[in-house]
């Protein structure tokens, strides 16, 4: 968050005199299948080809969006002529990973080794406020589900 907000930071220096080209979009936890492995999306993955995962922290709660809704609301905001100044790009919706990882499992049939740990990280909620989008983007569908699984 640190180093973000620090790039954000920058970026609005570099338009000083440009304000009005410069829209910061923030983009909250991205989960679907075929995600990078380091991922929560690629550690389910990783279950569902036969490695046993332990998922730590299962009670916190994330705001999650898959990257196929994000490229749509990008893509929507893209044709606007104004922008707010900053947009957060989010569900605003909280699910814990627990329920996030049941419901990745509920796209297929395939029974999986995902032992979810209970507890809770040093951040234990991260919701965004969506407010402001979805007054930018009126009646965009924000709620997070995943793809089906791809995975026979």
């Amino acid at each position: 968050g640190k180093s973000k907000l620090e790039a954000e930071n920058v970026l609005e220096n570099i338009f000083l005199e440009e304000r009005t080209r410069l829209c910061i979009l923030r983009v909250f936890s991205l989960l679907d299948w075929n995600m990078p492995t380091f991922t929560l999306g690629g550690s389910i993955q990783k279950a569902f080809q036969g490695e046993k995962i332990n998922l730590v922290n299962g009670d916190d709660i994330r705001d999650f969006s898959t990257p196929r809704k994000v490229a749509e609301i990008l893509f929507k905001l893209s044709t606007l002529q104004e922008l707010p100044k900053i947009l957060n790009i989010c569900s605003g919706d909280g699910i814990t990973v627990a329920n996030a990882a049941r419901a990745m499992a509920k796209t297929s049939s395939r029974e999986i080794e995902l032992e979810v740990i209970e507890g809770f990280s040093k951040i234990p909620r991260l919701v965004g406020d969506n407010s402001l989008l979805l007054k930018t983007l009126p009646g965009i569908q924000t709620i997070w589900s995943p793809s089906e699984c791809p995975l026979v």
